[in-house]
C-alpha cells in the first residue's frame, strides 16, 4: 500500500515504507547519512495520517482550471492521480519549498 510520509520540515514523499523513502531521498537530495541521521533524531519520517490526508491541500503547478489558477487537491486526490498515471514508487511527493 502506498503512503505518504512527512520526512522533514517541509518535503513529503510517497511510497510503501518509510525506509524506502528514507532511501529514495536520500539518493535523490545527496544528503550525508548524519544529515538522514537528524531527521530521525528529530522524529521523522512520520506517517501522513487519514485526516491529514483530506486537510492538507497539494497544488498542482502543471496544471490549471478554468480560471487559470493551479488546480488543487487533497493529499489523498494526489496519491490517488498518481496511481492512476502509473507512477513508480517510491517518489518525492510534495514540499512546501518549491
Amino acid at each position: 500500500m502506498i503512503t505518504i510520509f512527512d520526512m522533514n520540515d517541509y518535503d513529503w514523499w510517497a511510497g510503501e515504507t518509510k525506509e524506502e523513502c528514507m532511501e529514495a531521498m536520500q539518493e535523490f537530495s545527496g544528503y550525508a547519512k548524519e544529515e538522514m541521521q537528524e531527521m530521525i533524531d528529530s522524529g521523522y519520517p512520520e506517517k501522513v495520517s487519514s485526516k491529514q490526508m483530506d486537510n492538507l491541500t497539494y497544488v498542482d503547478s502543471d496544471n490549471f482550471d478554468e480560471s487559470g489558477e493551479c488546480v488543487k487537491r487533497t493529499f489523498r486526490e494526489q496519491l490517488d492521480f498518481l496511481i492512476k498515471e502509473g507512477t513508480k514508487f517510491p517518489c518525492f511527493f510534495a514540499s512546501t519549498e518549491y
